[in-house]
């Protein structure tokens, strides 16, 4: 994946605490995109990111994906595809918007892309091949301190924590894209200019593949 950098970009995070209970899968179904059925969909709201695990579907489990809630006990997956039909396997776990995901603030990001590794073939056809799973990207970020902003605090206390805690971090671009996935941020950086406010720059590293969700439009 090529380097992608975007302006006014919102970066969410999770506060390191507990992510929220996971709800156990009831049903899905095989139509796209797929409803899950649980016993109760009262703690997910609309366009909240659902991670779905064990459920036996290669193309659903370890991905993000936004919620359209149906009714009480049910939940659409936005831009899953049709597949097989799941039974009582695997959970789901949402995380809410302003919630559990905090916005720190709009920001310039740079995402970049890591490929996979690669094994000299010199004895053969072609020189080099790559080999591997996909590595995950890491990122770059700058902004406009905001110290009285719960997300910049929360961004700062990420930066500092060690060991660090397992959080999940969501990138949002102004076209409603988005990247999210497990991040580690990395140490934060604050500078003045003059005639300007205080700015900060800083880093993260995702600690496995994210999902994309321009993948998930073309899947």
């Amino acid at each position: 994946m090529s380097k992608i950098v975007s302006d006014k970009t919102a970066i969410y995070l999770t506060d390191g605490s507990t992510l929220p209970v996971a709800l156990a899968v009831v049903a899905i179904t095989n139509v796209a995109p797929p409803v899950v059925q649980v016993a109760d969909s009262s703690t997910i709201t609309d366009l909240d990111p659902i991670l779905v695990t064990g459920t036996g579907r290669a193309d659903l489990d370890g991905k993000w994906w936004l919620a359209d809630v149906i009714d009480a006990t049910h939940v659409a997956l936005t831009g899953a595809s049709a597949g097989a039909a799941v039974g009582a396997l695997g959970t789901i776990q949402a995380l809410g918007i302003a919630d559990e995901l905090i916005k720190a603030c709009e920001s310039t990001v740079t995402l970049n892309g890591q490929d996979p590794d690669s094994v000299n073939l010199d004895d053969m056809c072609d020189a080099t091949t790559k080999l591997g799973d996909p590595k995950p990207p890491t990122m770059s970020f700058t902004g406009f301190v905001n110290r009285e902003e719960e997300g910049f605090r929360n961004l700062i206390r990420a930066s500092l924590e060690s060991p660090k805690a397992t959080r999940v971090g969501m990138i949002l671009y102004p076209d409603a894209e988005f990247v999210i996935g497990q991040i580690e941020i990395g140490a934060i950086s604050v500078s003045a200019a003059k005639g300007q406010g205080l700015s900060y720059s800083g880093s993260g590293t995702f600690t496995s593949v994210p999902t994309y969700s321009w993948e998930q439009e073309i899947a």
